[in-house]
């Protein structure tokens, strides 16, 4: 999973000249949890279309003890809101989301 100092999430990118991280694609698009299928395309654009989210972004996690490599979202918040919280965006994706089965459980 580390190499080199690095996390490998299997994304594609490459630094500008400013020393920016620019992702632009994937080598894969999906997530296996517990042998399930996730594909995080779905994921992304349901947190999308929340009103607080300005941009989101979907990789797998370091594996647990208890699930391999979960799905891991990096959300930025839309301005002006105060950031809320991860379970405010866990809660709002179960109720638009289908099936319920592919969200992370919150902790």
């Amino acid at each position: 999973m580390f190499v080199d100092g690095w996390v490998r999430t299997r994304d594609l990118g490459h630094f500008d000249a400013d020393g920016r991280l620019h992702l632009v694609g994937r080598t894969r698009d999906v997530v296996i949890v517990n042998a399930e299928l996730h594909y995080i395309g779905p994921i992304e654009r349901t947190l999308a279309t929340s009103p607080d989210v300005a941009e989101a972004y979907v990789t797998a996690a370091p594996p647990t003890r208890r699930r391999a490599r979960p799905p891991h979202a990096f959300i930025v918040p839309a301005p002006p809101a105060a950031p809320p919280t991860s379970g405010h965006y866990v809660t709002w994706s179960r109720t638009v989301w289908a099936p319920p089965a592919s969200l992370p459980r919150s902790r």
